[in-house]
This record gives structure tokens, sequence and C-alpha cells, in this order.
């Protein structure tokens, strides 16, 4: 019983804010705005070039382990 009160109490404060929302065109009707390219191609880069350095640093370290065992 405690957890169907619990239920219930969730749904209806969820409902609520969903209903204080309002509508949800007009969230969706906002201006973009625009980004230029080189900003997230150098976010990419970055990205994904910091992942790899974090996986060879891994494996050389991993490897530098094994030799010295």
């Amino acid at each position: 019983m405690h957890k169907l009160l619990s239920a219930v109490t969730l749904f209806l404060t969820s409902f609520l804010v969903h209903a204080a929302v309002g509508d949800g065109d007009a969230v969706a009707s906002a201006p973009v705005e625009m980004v230029d390219v080189g900003v997230v191609v150098l976010f990419v880069i970055l990205f994904f070039g910091s992942i790899a350095w974090f996986f060879i640093q891994i494996w050389k370290n991993e490897k530098n382990t094994k030799q010295d065992q």
C-alpha cells in the first residue's frame, strides 16, 4: 500500500508540473543560436583526441607493467 501511495503521489506531482509548463509548442519554437563550424570541429578533435590519448596511456602503462614483471 505504501508503494502504491508513493507512486500515485509521484504521478500527480509530475502531472501538475507538466500542466504548469503549459504549451510545449512555445518551447519548440524558441530561436536556435547558430554555432561556428570551426568550434564544433575543434571540440570533436579535442574530445576524441583526449579519449585516444587516455587509452594509449593505459596501453603503454600495462605494457610497461608486464615488462617489469
